[in-house]
């Protein structure tokens, strides 16, 4: 059986759509949706709020009192996500590879539990470091981050780099729109 690597963030859950949200709540800062820019909303926080107290809010972001107000398990999920998966799960292990910070352990493996998925496994590695997602061997990868789809690619690790607005300009890997654009290529002969 086939071994897929899927990035949680950006292809599972939806972080961005629960952090503007909470930045709004928290913050009273309204983040523009679905930036072209990957780091739009610190970049936002910065342009609105100034230099060191939009770097504040971000930090929040990172804090047991945006996790305790759901920003790790709270989130929509990406549409097709849940769906997609458990097809996936029918024809291949499931290694799940994101990067989370500590804080947001318990919160994802919840967020699995409530949806009753069991992945094969789950790898969470911390953003501060400089590790790839291809430590974990798979036979093929998805993420929405142009960067690691690169660092995959330079690997020789088959990846695909899942449609967001962050990463319309990005030339890597090989492109999906959705959960069924995924599935068809991945699933095909």
């Amino acid at each position: 059986m086939k071994r897929a690597g899927v990035d949680i963030d950006g292809v599972l859950y939806d972080w961005e759509a629960r952090c503007r949200e909470l930045i709004g709540c928290f913050w009273g800062v309204e983040i523009p949706e679905r930036s072209a820019t990957y780091y739009a909303v610190r970049d936002t926080l910065r342009e609105r709020l100034g230099r060191s107290t939009g770097d504040l809010a971000w930090s929040w972001l990172f804090t047991a009192p945006a996790r305790s107000a759901g920003l790790w398990l709270d989130g929509p999920e990406v549409p097709g996500a849940v769906e997609g998966l458990r097809r996936l799960w029918s024809t291949h292990e499931i290694a799940i590879i994101t990067k989370r910070p500590r804080i947001a352990a318990s919160d994802t493996f919840r967020w699995f539990a409530d949806r009753r998925i069991a992945p094969d496994s789950l790898t969470i590695l911390d953003p501060a470091e400089p590790r790839s997602k291809a430590e974990v061997p798979c036979d093929w990868y998805v993420d929405d981050d142009p960067r690691n789809i690169e660092d995959l690619v330079s690997q020789g690790r088959r990846a695909f780099l899942f449609d967001q607005p962050w990463n319309r300009d990005a030339e890597v890997g090989e492109r999906v729109a959705n959960w069924d654009d995924l599935l068809r290529k991945v699933t095909k002969g």
